[in-house]
């Protein structure tokens, strides 16, 4: 619940970089942002902590980013050995506990645009883990400029 605690601040704290999408005086949204990282939470997980997923990332989505990672997957079809109750499953194998090669996989990163830039990604990569570096895949997303 720790990591739940920690996302649910950081996602309300940017609701100062998107506050003008909320303006009476509504300037337009925003543009040009990108927010990646290691958020430690999934859809993945069991109840009622997919359920606290489920509403960051619809928090997210009414700033108005993009989940570029889960439109990549929408393309690819399921993830293998993934245990969500999404349909679609949206996910990618972002993170593996090391000496745990069989475990399910999970997705801990994500990588957030706004529309601007969303529309503009030319290629999405995710992986492969490689435990001597870190426990997360590195994520490649590509933009047409």
């Amino acid at each position: 619940g720790w990591a739940f605690r920690s996302a649910h601040q950081l996602v309300g704290d940017l609701i100062y970089v998107f506050a003008d999408r909320f303006s009476p005086r509504k300037r337009g949204p925003a543009t040009g942002t990108v927010v990646a990282g290691d958020f430690n939470i999934s859809t993945q997980f069991d109840p009622p902590w997919d359920a606290h997923a489920r509403l960051l990332f619809k928090q997210l989505e009414q700033y108005g980013l993009v989940n570029v990672l889960a439109d990549a997957a929408a393309r690819r079809g399921r993830l293998a050995r993934c245990t969500c109750k999404d349909d679609p499953c949206l996910h990618f194998e972002t993170w593996r506990r090391r000496g745990q090669p069989g475990t399910k996989p999970r997705q801990n990163d994500y990588v957030l645009m706004t529309e601007d830039l969303a529309t503009r990604v030319d290629r999405v990569e995710v992986g492969p883990i490689r435990h001597e570096f870190s426990e997360h895949a590195p994520i490649t997303v590509e933009l047409a400029i």
